[in-house]
């Protein structure tokens, strides 16, 4: 049965992709391209970058001791560079070399060296996956003109990793992947002349126009509903304008005008998900520390002549991303996810997180998603992905959605019925999602956000619709900074640093309240315990329950 059970769950998946990642899946499983070591490959003599691109989050010591990720491991010898026993992403930001363009970077010599050593040591493995090697070429051709570092051993190594690149793309994965892999042989093909290098271009430029197309929303977000992510790939776009820039060559214009386009979406979309301090929620796959800087990031699009400013969007909704911005008081705002994993073909970045929400004071939050604390396959990494890990109902101590894996969803919750009034005064937004209708008497879990600003108080309603009794627990989820401490029927917000109370809940008496011990993780590997207050019920049928936050 549980081989059954398995098979099942990898159709529900399978049936999501698009037959290119299929088929790449396919390539990707038989087939590895031979590395053809290409020697005396001609560089551009005219490329040099009329503006600078900004420093990198990252940052090795002089004792070569490298941090990322919240870990610290020393870049002492060879087999540091497929050590199977480091967690694999702070693997992944080894191979990247950002560290070499970071605002604390090594001097040029130390930076030469390591470059140096993984032509010499790392042959094979890790740092000869897509994703990293695309980041690697576009940092040691940013590097290389900047301090004009054009040694043999050096080209024909980038040369030889560019062609590598170009018979091996992320088809199988896509998405910012796929779009990762197109910039690095946009940058590629332009960094050298000839023909190997204009096949690198022109595929390059193809995978850029695809991803514009397909990747980015028409309310300017990217279509893995990440903030940080949203904030990478921003980056990845300013990089590709700035490179245009620089080239000033006619058969690049239309790119360069799309580019600006999208862009500009792309910071109004900012706008909106952001708070003054730069803080964000971190709905799906999000950590602070990993992107460039708000700030670095809006000087860095001035600077490429895409004038942008930050304007704080107090409420409003963003319909193709399927987030909403609520204002309670002059300092309250309130964030909600309502929608399922997106993109459908590639969901790996997503949360089992359906009508969802975080709650922020000013710059603080006070109800905090779980958000990712690694992408390591285990009870971790399942438990942020979990709709237990969310401020949202759930059902059965089931998860909204089917997530498995790493990356993968197999069932997903699909979110209806939005209806909404959002103004300055008042605000009411409904929403409703299947995620539990496999389940017999088939429930539908609906959700209300109720907010009348003079009063300041936020009611949230969740209903469920079905013909059966089922088990439900509603968690709200303080920050690390606050607690929950009960008081006769209510439920008070307090500050642990002075204890001032800051919100009270209303308890509903037809169900039992208890605090859980969870995890918060505003950075990688950074665990921080907060305090959950769970609202449960046991086999209720036609649930229709409501949980009035007094704002103090």
């Amino acid at each position: 049965m549980i081989i059954i059970n398995k098979f099942l769950r990898f159709i529900r998946t399978v049936s999501y992709l698009k037959y290119s990642q299929i088929l790449g899946q396919f390539f990707y499983l038989f087939y590895r391209p031979q590395k053809k070591y290409l020697n005396g490959v001609g560089r551009n003599p005219k490329l040099n970058f009329l503006r600078k691109f900004p420093p990198k989050n990252a940052f090795i010591d002089k004792n070569l001791i490298f941090t990322s990720i919240n870990l610290s491991y020393r870049v002492s010898d060879k087999s540091i560079w497929n050590n199977k026993s480091i967690d694999y992403l702070w693997l992944y930001n080894l191979h990247y070399f950002d560290y070499i363009n970071s605002k604390s970077s090594p001097n040029f010599s130390t930076s030469t060296k390591i470059i140096i050593r993984w032509i010499n040591e790392h042959g094979h493995g890790i740092g000869w996956e897509p994703y990293p090697t695309s980041l690697r070429i576009v940092n040691w051709i940013k590097f290389s003109l900047k301090n004009s570092f054009y040694p043999e051993n050096f080209i024909s190594s980038l040369a030889t990793q560019s062609n590598y690149l170009y018979k091996n793309q992320e088809f199988h994965i896509d998405s910012n992947h796929l779009f990762t892999n197109g910039k690095a042989l946009f940058f590629a093909g332009n960094f050298f002349v000839g023909k190997e290098s204009s096949k690198w271009a022109e595929k390059g430029a193809k995978l850029i126009f695809r991803a514009l197309e397909s990747d980015f929303l028409h309310d300017g977000g990217h279509s893995e509903r990440s903030v940080m992510y949203h904030l990478i790939v921003l980056e990845d776009l300013l990089d590709i304008y700035n490179l245009i820039l620089s080239l000033d060559i006619a058969i690049y214009t239309s790119l360069k005008v799309k580019l600006a386009n999208t862009i500009k979406k792309a910071f109004l979309w900012l706008n909106f998900m952001i708070l003054p301090n730069g803080k964000f929620p971190l709905f799906g796959d999000s950590a602070e520390k990993i992107a460039l800087s708000i700030k670095n990031i809006y000087l860095y699009s001035n600077t490429l002549g895409i004038d942008v400013k930050y304007s704080h969007k107090e409420y409003g909704y963003l319909p193709f991303s399927n987030f909403a911005k609520l204002q309670a008081s002059k300092n309250i705002f309130l964030y909600l996810t309502l929608d399922g994993p997106k993109p459908s073909y590639q969901p790996g970045h997503s949360h089992a997180d359906s009508l969802s929400f975080e709650l922020y004071n000013k710059n603080e939050v006070l109800l905090c998603d779980a958000g990712v604390g690694n992408y390591l396959p285990g009870p971790l990494r399942d438990y942020c992905r979990s709709t237990a890990a969310h401020n949202t109902l759930e059902i059965n101590s089931l998860n909204s959605s089917e997530a498995w894996g790493c990356f993968r969803f197999g069932r997903r919750a699909v979110v209806s019925k939005k209806r909404y009034k959002i103004n300055k005064n008042e605000a009411n937004l409904t929403a409703s999602h299947n995620g539990y209708s496999y389940l017999n008497g088939k429930p539908i879990h609906e959700r209300t956000w109720k907010i009348e600003r003079n009063k300041k108080t936020i009611e949230v309603i969740d209903k469920i619709s079905g013909a059966m009794a089922f088990d439900v627990a509603i968690r709200f989820r303080a920050s690390p900074r606050f607690i929950w401490r009960k008081n006769k029927n209510m439920w008070n917000l307090i500050s642990l640093y002075d204890g001032i109370c800051f919100l009270t809940l209303y308890a509903n008496t037809n169900l039992k309240y208890g605090i859980e011990e969870g995890i918060y993780f505003p950075e990688f590997n950074k665990p921080i315990n907060c305090s959950v207050l769970v609202a449960r019920g046991s086999q209720i049928s036609g649930l229709n329950v409501s949980h009035k936050l007094l704002l103090l």
